[in-house]
């Protein structure tokens, strides 16, 4: 999806628009614009939905929303920005079509999305384990029964089921990964993008390299951190005591093998309950990031042996969908 912004439009037809009055005691129309007799058009906005094009103007100017994949297919997805031309003709020919005129080439990019997809090794309702154990970077977490979304107010990550969301047998394990930046200010961070005609130029690589440093800076940086599952924190807590005062040294790897670093994990709700945990059984500082540095390599090594032994872990499942998008 393509958000595109300008001030700098001319409505030709106003017929093929709607516009909504204003209403309410406080609530005052506003200019929208001029339309072709020099009448100036005032209400709370004008839309016009299309086929693939939709419009919105307001006093803030002209959005015009679409999605440059969908107009050439209805999943398979855009992966060369020298198509987008091509596309931009169909844009500009509808817009046309509704007496709306604009470059869209000299539009600021007001939202920008970036997507993968691909054929998972399992079916994509199995990953919601995983997913649950990750948690993005300033991003709050929601599950749905066909997928997973991080997101905050100006960007958002959603895995979904794509073949699900289709009704289509045929598209069976098809998993879709979609990074949303959904403000301007956010997509030149991001992708250091500014307009549609810098999108063009810019080239799949760079756009391929923003999804997938953004996945792994927002999303898999901080893997295994997740919803907390019910456990005795204080009870926890006394345990380690207890092994730290028969071994100092051997205490965590003894806490660990009670049920296993995955699961113990799961159950500190990830690396930020863990740390909790160490600080309050009374290790020092230095000890608690030699600590979370061991347990991750050790995650790491458990997902690569998981993978080659072929069983089916949470901790393979997000080497897994990390390899396929963010690698």
């Amino acid at each position: 999806m393509v958000h595109l912004h300008t001030r700098d439009f001319k409505v030709m037809d106003r017929r093929h628009l709607t516009t909504n009055t204003a209403e309410g005691p406080n609530i005052q129309p506003q200019a929208l614009y001029v339309d072709s007799a020099g009448a100036v058009v005032m209400g709370k906005n004008s839309y016009h939905n299309g086929k693939w094009v939709r419009v919105d103007i307001d006093n803030h100017g002209m959005r015009v929303s679409f999605n440059p994949s969908k107009i050439l297919h209805p999943y398979n997805l855009l992966t060369d920005t020298a198509k987008i031309p091509d596309i931009l003709r169909v844009a500009e020919k509808e817009l046309s079509a509704v007496g709306v005129k604009a470059n869209l080439l000299e539009c600021g990019l007001s939202r920008l999305d970036l997507t993968k997809q691909d054929t998972m090794p399992q079916p994509v309702m199995v990953y919601s384990d995983a997913f649950k154990l990750l948690k993005g970077k300033r991003l709050a977490s929601v599950q749905y029964p066909n997928g997973f979304v991080f997101r905050n107010g100006t960007m958002e990550v959603v895995f979904y089921d794509k073949g699900e969301e289709l009704q289509d047998s045929s598209l069976y394990n098809f998993m879709r990964g979609e990074v949303k930046y959904k403000k301007g200010k956010v997509v030149r961070s991001e992708t250091q993008l500014g307009s549609l005609s810098d999108l063009i130029q810019a080239g799949p690589e760079h756009l391929t390299s923003c999804y997938n440093s953004f996945l792994n800076r927002r999303v898999f940086s901080q893997q295994y951190v997740g919803e907390q599952l019910a456990l005795d924190f204080t009870g926890e807590v006394q345990l380690l005591k207890i092994l730290r005062g028969m071994s100092e040294r051997g205490a965590i790897r003894r806490y660990f093998s009670l049920e296993g670093i995955e699961v113990k994990l799961r159950k500190l709700g990830g690396f930020e309950g863990l740390k909790r945990l160490l600080f309050e059984a009374g290790f020092v500082k230095s000890r608690v990031s030699t600590v979370l540095k061991e347990v991750e390599e050790e995650l790491q090594m458990k997902a690569f042996l998981d993978s080659s032994r072929e069983e089916n872990t949470v901790t393979k499942m997000i080497a897994e969908v990390q390899m396929v998008f963010a690698a």
